[in-house]
């Protein structure tokens, strides 16, 4: 019995490509039915399931000054949210992981319905089959996702290491004054040697022998009021962020 309901198993299913970002996996059927799970369903299935340092149901994060490390979930290994904004300025999102499974997404942060804005901050060290970084979830209801002034690089997945994109296309995806490890699955177009993009930008490419090394020191107390990865001597992250503010 057991190899005949395996035996009908489809994979990867539609879900772990709508997860991987593309839009147009799932019906609309199957959409409405997605949509219905992660309102009123994930509150009793949370457990370590979402947001393994915060979870936050149908309201907001911000994180100001703070470091997260050493946490898992199966989805949004540090935080997540159902329906809300995710805001981390000034903080470190390091070494947090999502698994699980194969739809396991986000090893840094995740929403399923919001946008997402990471500010003069450090996300790296994060893993997840999919998304190791940063995974606002890909289902085009004009979710945006903005990195400003951050390093973004050093996350391990399976697909899209770094971070994956909106759906909605490129205008939901702002990067300005950052170090992108790799750019794989989004609009953004890599960089060569130490001269940024137009937005101030260095970006890895695709591939791990296209990927920038943000050259980054370990975790550790480096004088601040958190925990922090110091910049190395010829990391090109040194001097190249703009004025942000929360």
């Amino acid at each position: 019995a057991i190899g005949a309901f395996e035996r009908k198993l489809v994979t990867p299913a539609p879900i772990d490509e709508f997860l991987a970002g593309k839009t147009d996996a799932l019906t609309a059927q199957q959409l409405k039915g997605l949509e219905l799970f992660t309102e009123r369903c994930v509150a009793c299935h949370m457990g370590p399931g979402f947001g393994g340092a915060i979870y936050a149901q149908d309201s907001p994060i911000q994180s100001i000054a703070s470091t997260f490390s050493g946490n898992s979930a199966n989805i949004g290994g540090a935080l997540a949210t159902t329906t809300g904004d995710i805001h981390v300025f000034g903080s470190t999102i390091s070494g947090n992981s999502a698994g699980g499974g194969i739809t396991s997404s986000a090893g840094g942060i995740f929403t399923f319905s919001g946008d997402i804005v990471v500010s003069t901050s450090t996300v790296t060290g994060n893993m997840a089959p999919v998304a190791g970084g940063i995974g606002p979830f890909a289902n085009n209801s004009g979710e945006s996702l903005t990195i400003q002034g951050s390093i973004v690089a050093g996350n391990t997945a399976n697909v899209t290491p770094d971070f994956y994109a909106p759906g909605g296309g490129p205008a939901n995806l702002t990067v300005t004054n950052s170090l992108i490890g790799r750019s794989d699955n989004t609009s953004l177009t890599p960089t060569f040697g130490s001269t940024p993009d137009g937005n101030g930008n260095f970006i890895g490419g695709t591939q791990t022998s296209s990927a920038i090394n943000p050259l980054l020191g370990p975790l550790q107390d480096n004088g601040g009021l958190t925990r922090t990865h110091a910049l190395l001597p010829g990391s090109l992250a040194i001097d190249a962020g703009g004025n942000s503010t929360p």
